[in-house]
């Protein structure tokens, strides 16, 4: 028999007596009562009134593990919390745990990852209900007031009334406080943007060593660390499986019920859905009301980010981190889309481009490229890009954001007219008259471009490696970044002698680099690539002499003597990088 089956039936003979102890707080009316019964009174009774509060709480406990029992209105379904048993073990433990002090828990992730979900499982867990005296859960938006936030708590802890609400702000905090003083409370504030109103907030928060707690969700993994938080539990992308199983029951209830004909696609489904749960429950929304057939279960799995990216409930919630970003950051994490789907972006590089693209506000005594490093931690920590690799000194070396994060950055891009993404000749319509200033495209546009695309600022070349029989364009005379590293070049480019904007260049090219590549006095970022692999490079003297250069990396070159070249003390002064 299971245990918890055993425990309940072991508690049926005490039920009674732990229904009415539920109603007064059983573990404290129990102690009250034994310290005032007459000391000659057999100790057996103090015996039977600890087992049954040890039993009860047992009983709760696994209920509330195996999901039976009490749910709360802040309560969330079964079908949505597939993969999560671990997280709720981890969060169950940090609220009832054995410090008798006030902590702080917080629940760090993404938009669409499931903290909320998570929250809303651990609040209306049946054991979580019996332990805390009081529980408050308020939604706390980046422009939310004091007074919101209180209200909020007040309501939802059932405590409000109409009198209340015509109160003043300083009322109702000490109502709040009033109403938490000396009762062991759970207080839960989803989605918080910041610690301004926390600062605020917190003070009407007592701590009477009583086992109280207070549980955040973020986005941003500094509001944890802000907020003194005790513990720290980073949500992570659900697995192939898990994917899987949640997918099965949104759209079936149960994994068992998929017809075997649509495992496989669904599976597929599951997989492009890239662990995020969000994507997977409007996907599997949408497959529950739609044709249980392998054809329509196929076209949702070609275009599920385009699904997906029309899902205006799905794209507000990412949308969220955008929206919320300082300014600074904004082009930073737009430049992401110009990147592939589950590309492992080198660090260096991409610090290299916005460096380039002059989306960095000089700091006194640092570096672009140190600004750069921290606007990427900024964006990891904010979880809109994530780590892949670390080199051994814990620097990040290869980083890249999910897919639809991507789409939103392109989508925004777009509007924005700050970057687009040309695939082919038929996403040219797009772009209209309005160029924008960046764009990353396939190499065979630049065979015979639009005119539409001149005024480009940027151009980065996406698609397979190639060699050109013929010459492609590249008139663009506004240009400041160029990534044309797929295009194999049989000679020399000279036109990019004319792009005096020029700051990052990178190309794939066999023969030698011409003196003239000198009058490019802006450039900052020189990448050479050799498609044979084994020959050896000669550099021209006045490479040297190039003021603005800092990151010069080629294959096996013969590096020409310095003293050979005439330059000021100043030349190269900037330089960091050579390879």
């Amino acid at each position: 028999m299971p245990v918890a089956d055993v425990l309940i039936l072991q508690s049926k003979y005490v039920l009674t007596f732990c229904n009415f102890l539920c109603v007064v707080r059983l573990i404290g009316w129990s102690k009250l009562m034994v310290k005032n019964v007459d000391k000659n009174v057999d100790r057996d009774l103090l015996q039977v009134l600890e087992e049954t509060v040890s039993i009860t709480k047992e009983v709760i406990k696994i209920r509330g593990q195996f999901g039976v029992g009490a749910n709360s209105g802040g309560g969330s379904g079964k079908n949505d919390v597939v993969g999560f048993d671990g997280d709720l073990d981890e969060i169950r433990d940090q609220l009832s745990g054995a410090s008798r002090k006030l902590q702080i828990v917080s629940i760090v992730g993404m938009g669409g990852i499931g903290k909320t979900t998570l929250a809303r499982k651990m609040y209306g867990d049946s054991y979580i209900i019996y332990h805390f005296d009081i529980r408050a859960w308020v939604s706390v938006s980046r422009e939310c007031a004091l007074r919101q936030v209180v209200l909020g708590l007040l309501d939802s802890s059932g405590i409000l009334t109409e009198e209340m609400r015509k109160e003043s702000d300083e009322e109702l905090c000490d109502n709040l406080y009033k109403s938490l003083k000396g009762r062991r409370y759970l207080i839960v504030m989803d989605d918080m943007w910041g610690t301004e109103i926390w600062d605020t907030v917190r003070r009407f928060f007592p701590d009477d060593c009583n086992g109280s707690r207070v549980l955040l969700t973020t986005r941003l993994s500094r509001v944890p660390r802000n907020a003194n938080s005790v513990f720290f539990h980073k949500m992570r992308f659900r697995n192939e499986n898990e994917s899987w199983s949640l997918l099965c029951r949104k759209v079936f209830l149960a994994e068992e019920d998929c017809p075997p004909e649509l495992k496989e696609v669904g599976m597929e489904i599951a997989r492009n859905c890239s662990g995020l749960p969000l994507a997977i429950v409007v996907i599997g929304g949408l497959l529950h009301q739609g044709e249980k057939t392998q054809e329509y279960w196929r076209r949702i799995a070609k275009n599920i980010n385009s699904i997906i990216s029309k899902d205006r409930r799905c794209m507000e919630i990412l949308s969220l981190s955008y929206n919320n970003l300082p300014h600074h950051l904004r082009p930073c994490f737009l430049y992401m889309g110009v990147f592939p789907n589950d590309y492992e972006i080198p660090v260096p590089k991409l610090v290299q481009l916005w460096v380039a693209e002059g989306f960095l506000k000089p700091k006194p005594s640092k570096s672009f490229e140190e600004t750069a490093e921290e606007y990427l931690e900024d964006l990891i920590k904010r979880n809109l890009i994530m780590v892949c690799k670390r080199s051994s000194n814990g620097k990040i070396k290869t980083c890249n954001i999910h897919d639809l994060l991507r789409d939103l950055c392109i989508g925004n891009a777009r509007k924005e007219h700050f970057l687009d993404v040309v695939k082919d000749g038929n996403d040219l319509h797009l772009i209209g008259v309005n160029t924008p200033r960046r764009l990353y495209v396939s190499p065979n546009i630049l065979q015979s471009p639009p005119s539409t695309l001149y005024n480009a600022h940027s151009l980065l070349c996406s698609g397979t490696n190639l060699i050109f029989q013929r010459r492609i364009y590249l008139g663009y005379r506004l240009l400041r970044v160029l990534d044309v590293a797929i295009v194999h070049f049989a000679c020399f480019p000279i036109e990019i002698i004319k792009l005096v904007n020029l700051r990052y260049l990178a190309f794939t090219y066999i023969g030698t680099l011409p003196a003239s590549i000198s009058k490019l006095r802006n450039l900052q970022t020189i990448i050479l690539h050799d498609w044979t692999y084994h020959r050896f490079f000669a550099l021209p003297v006045e490479i040297w002499t190039m003021p603005e250069l800092r990151h010069l990396c080629v294959p096996p070159s013969f590096f020409p003597d310095a003293r050979d070249a005439w330059f000021s003390q100043n030349n190269l002064e900037n330089l960091q990088t050579l390879l």
